[in-house]
């Protein structure tokens, strides 16, 4: 009896899904091979040093826990000179971060937590020094080295799925989810249902998201977690401005500005978000003060799409210098962030067919096009393929028959938070900060 009772114990109990592998190795797309993407991005002894340290720690990786014995056949002096870095360079601040890569080639060696957190610290550099390979490099092999961390998993992810490069985005989400839910991560759980959701809106899936959005917020709800509610709520509206659902979108908009605490870094995203669903029921009076707000608060690197975001409310107000003023500002950032450069191009557009110039619409609709294609944006290639035949036919804007009042309180909150709000201090540049969705970047 009792060992049929153990034996339905067993059979009823669930099994733990196995997390995928991790992609293959991320290779350079012109000469494929690993890591010359960092060199290209950084000059001098700086470049050198972290390739050497991209290289150490995939050997720390590829060798396995047994081999890792092996290392220590360079002296720890001689392994200090390979990683050191001229005192000119942008990375020298940063030196004492090489001592853990080399500490992984020599006796005693790091832990797998210690060098994944010298990863991930060079990740967060990079991406303030706007080095989007060399951040997305370190990222994954802080997901690789220290594996069992969901959180770097979920990282990786997030570059991955800012890059275009979908397929790996899934793979790093869902080692994300697994790995949370062995160790009973159940904030970093929801963290991966929602930058899954995320995924399925960028490529255009939107049921599909929706049914992701849902699991993260019943999720949220069991574990009574506010902030991931928030986020929850947050993802949900954007996809309700996605698809034109205004009622929804002012449900869930409220909802999330109550559970964001003062101070969280996507409150002013939200507030983004919220004005772009406003300015596509054309109500640009109620949307411009919230992006004013927005493009004072948030850091220049993450300006894009939000700042062409405000250039199409100001066109809606009939405001052209604030438009010009805002076109410009979104061009130069263009320049060093090609990954926004499709989603702001739209908007730029957008603005300057409200405003009726014609010729300067088709010039950022065909510049919009040209970019998706470069960056294998296919949902927004379609947008900009869209607009530029709405365009060529100079359809106009149809206009809104009057302001939403019902929305008056909503957008007053929102406008008392963002002058309170202010970013927390963050570390080695800082990635964190969500970009603005705008319901498409």
């Amino acid at each position: 009896m009792a060992r049929q009772k153990t034996k339905n114990t067993l059979e009823r109990a669930p099994r733990r899904r196995i997390p995928p592998p991790p992609p293959f190795w991320l290779y350079d797309q012109v000469k494929g091979f690993f890591g010359l993407s960092i060199l290209h991005e950084t000059d001098g002894s700086a470049g050198v040093a972290l390739w050497r340290a991209a290289r150490t720690a995939r050997l720390f990786v590829d060798s396995g826990a047994k081999r890792r014995e092996c290392f220590g056949t360079l002296s720890h002096a001689k392994l200090r000179e390979i990683f050191s870095v001229d005192e000119v360079d942008p990375f020298a601040h940063q030196a004492t971060i090489f001592e853990i890569f080399a500490r992984a080639r020599s006796r005693p060696q790091v832990t797998e937590p210690e060098l994944a957190s010298a990863c991930s610290r060079v990740s967060e550099w990079a991406g303030g020094a706007w080095k989007k390979q060399t951040e997305l490099h370190f990222a994954e092999l802080a997901a690789r080295v220290d594996p069992n961390d969901p959180s770097l998993a979920n990282a990786a992810a997030r570059l991955c799925r800012e890059a275009s490069l979908f397929d790996r985005a899934a793979l790093w989400f869902e080692r994300g989810y697994r790995f949370a839910a062995w160790s009973g991560d159940r904030s970093e759980a929801v963290s991966s249902l929602l930058g899954y959701g995320a995924l399925m809106k960028e490529c255009g899936r939107l049921d599909e998201a929706r049914r992701w959005f849902l699991k993260a917020a019943r999720r949220a709800a069991r574990t009574g977690r506010r902030r991931s509610a928030a986020e929850t709520r947050h993802d949900l509206m954007a996809l309700a401005a996605e698809a034109g659902d205004v009622s929804e979108v002012i449900e869930h908009a409220d909802a999330a500005v109550e559970l964001y605490p003062l101070h969280h870094r996507r409150l002013p995203y939200l507030a983004h978000d919220f004005a772009y669903a406003l300015i596509r029921t054309q109500q640009y009076a109620l949307a411009y003060p919230l992006l004013e707000l927005f493009v004072r608060v948030v850091p220049r690197h993450h300006l894009l799409p939000g700042v062409a975001t405000f250039a199409w409310a100001a066109a809606g107000r009939g405001l052209v210098h604030r438009y010009d003023d805002a076109e410009r500002r979104a061009l130069a950032q263009i320049s060093v962030d090609q990954q926004q450069a499709a989603p702001s191009l739209i908007f730029l557009a957008e603005g300057a067919r409200v405003l009726g110039q014609w010729s300067r619409a088709e010039r950022h609709a065909r510049e919009a096009i040209d970019s998706a294609v470069r960056m294998n944006q296919s949902r927004y290639e379609q947008d900009a393929r869209a607009l530029l035949a709405d365009v060529l036919e100079q359809r106009p804007i149809t206009r809104a028959d009057g302001e939403m009042v019902e929305v008056y309180p909503l957008t007053r909150h929102f406008e008392i938070r963002l002058r309170r709000w202010k970013p927390r201090r963050e570390v080695g540049g800082g990635t964190s900060q969500n970009r603005a969705s705008g319901s498409r970047a």
